[in-house]
């Protein structure tokens, strides 16, 4: 089903605008090129220490340790969504 579920994904993003939020303004480029029509969006930057927790390292260097299992089950469930966000920023 996964295999499936990522062909799927990368087939329908070849038909939208595809954006990511780390790269806002690239993200705002694409969509007023090709819906002009519509008002650009903001891309106000916000503090949030949570999201530089995750950047800087995430909980391991926050001090915090899981189980290398645990770690490897979260790596294993997000694979999809890594592969996808990786072709997300290819195509801006």
């Amino acid at each position: 089903a996964a295999p499936a579920l990522l062909d799927s994904a990368l087939r329908n993003m070849q038909r939208c605008v595809v954006g990511v939020l780390e790269r806002c303004e690239e993200t705002v480029e694409a969509l007023s090129a090709t819906y002009p029509w519509i008002p650009r969006l903001p891309c106000a930057r916000r503090a949030n220490s949570y999201g530089a927790n995750v950047r800087a390292g995430g909980a391991l260097a926050a001090g915090l340790s899981y189980a290398p299992d645990a770690l490897a089950e979260v790596a294993r469930q997000n694979a999809l969504e890594e592969h996808v966000y990786a072709v997300a920023n290819a195509m801006l």
